[in-house]
């Protein structure tokens, strides 16, 4: 029975770990290059609080032969005297009609070796279908925190793959299934044990 258990778990570990890594290589490397938009000094130089109006608004034409998307943002720095490069990001895009289709904010870092100045920090914001053809408006904020942001851009990659979830979740069984053949082995021995 532990045999049988101990399978179960290392082969559900083992597809879990198999499908996250293949999802993770998939999340940069699939899709095609669809559209950059090159932000302006504008982005980074406002606050994250002056997301209103105040920012560019970037038209995007998009259409739904390129489902599923997925956006990345791209910001150049020159690494702080302590080696670190540190920012915050606000993007959101909404349709024509104004309505908000999604949002990020968050914050992206990245530490090294003084002895190279210049890094680029890749962040992915969001995967996303669009429901029709037509112009799409993304606005973005950046903070500088450590470093100093010299370029940025937003980038939409199209048809890229998404996470397999019944691959994941069939791995995830097979984990719940090793631990639940081992419960109830020893639960067995146990009562077998008050039993004699």
């Amino acid at each position: 029975m532990k045999n049988s258990a101990m399978f179960f778990i290392i082969t559900g570990l083992l597809v879990m770990l198999a499908s996250l890594s293949y999802t993770i290589y998939k999340s940069m490397f699939s899709g095609a290059e669809e559209l950059t938009i090159l932000l302006g000094k504008r982005t980074w130089m406002l606050g994250p609080a002056e997301l209103g109006e105040t920012v560019n608004v970037v038209p995007a034409a998009l259409s739904t032969r390129m489902n599923p998307i997925r956006a990345f943002l791209d910001v150049d720095c020159i690494r702080s005297s302590s080696g670190k490069v540190k920012f915050g990001y606000q993007v959101e895009m909404k349709d024509s009609n104004g309505k908000v289709l999604w949002k990020k904010e968050g914050t992206a870092s990245k530490s090294g070796s003084k002895e190279y100045r210049d890094v680029r920090v890749c962040q992915v914001l969001k995967t996303f279908d669009i429901g029709k053809d037509g112009d799409y408006y993304i606005r973005c904020s950046i903070s500088q925190k450590y470093g100093t942001i010299y370029d940025a851009s937003l980038r939409l990659k199209s048809n890229v793959a998404k996470v397999n979830w019944y691959i994941l979740g069939s791995g995830f069984v097979l984990v719940l299934l090793g631990f639940g053949i081992i419960l109830a082995d020893k639960t067995k021995g146990k009562y077998t044990g008050l039993s004699g």
